[in-house]
């Protein structure tokens, strides 16, 4: 099998598979990635429910950032498809997907280094918002993620922890249906991770929107999402709450270790 996209799948076409609002605003069906001999996504299939926080965890190499480049059209899938709000997005190009409400943050940061951290956030609002209204949306997503007094600061000079912060306000500020986060909480003290979490229920709660988190961090994965998915060797080991996660046996087994037990 090629690593390109899968067969019958036009570039640049949107496919409608049924009018209204569907209650899960991203459909993954039997998603499958090949490297070669290497198989980091086995036939993945899973919904994510509009205004939902949906955990997607596993051991390091399972396959989730390969999940989120799948997704958001940084790589072709082998085999399967995804549809966002029911609109089909298998082979589309990132700007594309972009625009059809899903954005996603990187495991690295998502911003510009040489750049003051008010012109990164206003990178996130140029492909939704007229000039005139960039700088309210800036100053609106500074206000939410309390980075008002470092907007002129280049972004390469703030700590570790803000420099996070910014990554996920560019996101923010183009106003994502589904905001696809890939480990934000990665070098951050509790008290940063605590900040984090308020941002994204205030993301959820204000704004309507939908989060998928990748991360490694289980109490505060624990804490904030609603559902979580367990990936292992590039497959779906559990779905569930976390209390169904956290006592289940494969999950203790595979990922999580005994003192997760309890």
């Amino acid at each position: 099998m090629t690593d390109t996209a899968p067969r019958g799948t036009k570039p640049g076409r949107i496919v409608e598979t049924g009018p209204g609002d569907a209650p899960d605003i991203l459909r993954i069906e039997g998603l499958t990635r090949r490297f070669s001999g290497l198989l980091a996504v086995n036939n993945l299939s899973f919904e994510v429910r509009r205004g939902e926080i949906f955990g997607l965890i596993g051991p390091n190499g399972a396959g989730k950032s390969t999940v989120f480049n799948l997704i958001s059209g940084f790589l072709p899938a082998t085999e399967g498809r995804s549809f966002v709000e029911r609109r089909e997005m298998t082979g589309q190009r990132p700007l594309t997907v972009s625009a059809a409400g899903l954005v996603r943050t990187f495991q690295h940061g998502s911003y510009i280094r040489s750049m003051t951290v008010r012109d990164n956030i206003r990178l996130g609002t140029i492909a939704r918002l007229k000039s005139s209204d960039r700088a309210g949306r800036v100053d609106e997503v500074a206000t939410m993620l309390g980075l008002t007094h470092v907007l002129q600061e280049v972004a390469e000079n703030l700590p570790h922890g803000l420099q996070r912060l910014v990554s996920i306000a560019i996101a923010v500020a183009a106003r994502p249906k589904l905001l696809c986060l890939d480990e934000p909480l990665t070098g951050l003290n509790e008290t940063e991770v605590g900040n984090v979490l308020e941002v994204l229920r205030r993301y959820r709660g204000e704004l309507g929107g939908t989060i998928i988190l990748v991360e490694h961090n289980m109490k505060a994965v624990m804490n904030i999402c609603d559902r979580i998915l367990v990936m292992h060797h590039g497959a779906l080991l559990a779905t569930g709450t976390p209390k169904e996660i956290a006592t289940n046996p494969a999950v203790i087994k595979a990922y999580l270790g005994d003192r997760h037990a309890n």
